[in-house]
C-alpha cells in the first residue's frame, strides 16, 4: 500500500495521508508551471477530494506513472 501526504481540508489537521490505491481520478496541473506552482486535485473512492501542491504533485505523478494508474 502506498500513501501520499496531502493538504487536509479546511477545519481539519494541517495534512493527512491518502492511499494511492484508493485514488479514482487525478487532475494534474503541472504543464508549463514551475514545480512550486504545480497542483493536482485528487478524487478518492470514498468521495473525498484533496488538493496536492508543489513537490508533492511531482511525487504523485511519479507514483501514478509507476503504478500504471490512469489519471
Amino acid at each position: 500500500m502506498t500513501t501520499l501526504k496531502v493538504e487536509a481540508k479546511q477545519g481539519e489537521a494541517d495534512s493527512t495521508y491518502v492511499t494511492v490505491e484508493q485514488i479514482v481520478r487525478t487532475d494534474l496541473y503541472t504543464e508549463g508551471r514551475a514545480p512550486n506552482q504545480a497542483y493536482a486535485m485528487v478524487y478518492m473512492a470514498d468521495g473525498n477530494k484533496y488538493r496536492v501542491e508543489g513537490e508533492q504533485v511531482l511525487a504523485l505523478e511519479t507514483l501514478l506513472t509507476g503504478a500504471q494508474i490512469t489519471t
